[in-house]
């Protein structure tokens, strides 16, 4: 008897610390981002088709399946192609601004992430609801516009760049222009990639004075925050998101100057998955609270006031 109890308790602590190691090691479902793909399913319901830049099976597949929905790098029904001439592979996204015009306003509906170098769609669309992960943009049945050329500015690190004149000229000159429109986005300020458990200090000078977003992109599986001159802006346990993908931590009201930006990592503890090995932790960045400035159209004759500004992009209208 004893011999069997014995051989019994090894199998049950053996039993119990396997499901240790596995409850800490879990990945939990990001709740916050289906949640808020389950409400916008409900709100465009019969208002496709409509398209999601970055990659979520859930999306594309459940929660907007009453939405025609499509995804640039999953359940395609048409190739979605980039202005190189190429398409996002299996598990890549892309901000809006990379996908050729004649592709993007097949779409009635576009869903896409928010993040601090994100880039505002085409100037037909409006802002139709906006989340914490996600907003959804959405242009009319029959334009009252036409777009003859969009002039997509920036990269992957920032939404806007100064155009050159030539190219803004170029054109303005197009054949049937009637006006041309642009839009900004605010500048993201990045902060580099923290260390996955610990925390890192980057100093900022800010140009001017307002409401900051912080932002950590990656997958975290403990509590990781972001705090500015000691203060913490934001903070959230255990998020799971593809590469090139973030999150936003909270907001701050910050002046002009110097600052120190303190992100943090903390792993462990009794919650699940917070032994989790993050996959791609990063970067962090803050960004200027985006004001939605309204489009900007101008006539064709002005068209060189835009030289030297910081744009999003300029389209060329009739």
């Amino acid at each position: 008897m004893l011999e069997a109890a014995a051989v019994a308790l090894v199998i049950a602590v053996g039993v119990v610390w396997s499901n240790a190691l596995q409850y800490h090691k879990v990945w939990l479902a990001p709740r916050g981002q289906l949640h808020e793909l389950e409400t916008i399913g409900n709100r465009i319901a019969g208002q496709g088709p409509t398209l999601m830049t970055d990659y979520q099976a859930y999306g594309v597949r459940h929660f907007l399946r009453r939405s025609e929905p499509e995804g640039a790098s999953e359940l395609r029904r048409r190739f979605d192609y980039l202005t190189n001439g190429k398409f996002l592979e299996k598990g890549e996204s892309a901000d809006i601004d990379r996908f050729r015009l004649d592709g993007v306003l097949v779409y009635r509906t576009l869903v896409l992430r928010r993040g601090p170098a994100e880039s505002r769609p085409p100037s037909i669309y409006a802002l139709a609801w906006s989340g914490r992960y996600y907003e959804v943009w959405q242009r009319p049945v029959r334009p009252a516009q036409t777009i003859l050329e969009h002039l997509g500015l920036g990269d992957a690190n920032q939404a806007a760049a100064q155009p050159r004149c030539s190219e803004v000229s170029r054109v303005a000159r197009l054949p049937g222009v009637t006006s041309l429109a642009t839009a900004i986005r605010p500048q993201a300020i990045w902060l580099g990639y923290p260390p996955v458990s610990g925390e890192s200090r980057v100093e900022v000078t800010l140009a001017s004075s307002g409401q900051y977003a912080a932002w950590l992109g990656g997958d975290w599986y403990g509590r990781s925050s972001i705090s500015v001159d000691g203060h913490e802006v934001g903070a959230r346990r255990m998020e799971l998101n593809w590469p090139g993908n973030f999150s936003e931590l909270g907001t701050v009201s910050l002046t002009a100057g110097r600052h120190v930006v303190t992100i943090r990592s903390e792993r462990g503890g009794w919650r699940p998955g917070s032994a989790g090995t993050p996959f791609s932790y990063g970067p962090a960045a803050l960004s200027p609270l985006d004001t939605r400035e309204p489009v900007e159209t101008v006539a064709p004759g002005d068209a060189r006031s835009l030289c030297g500004r910081r744009l999003d992009w300029v389209e060329a209208l009739r």
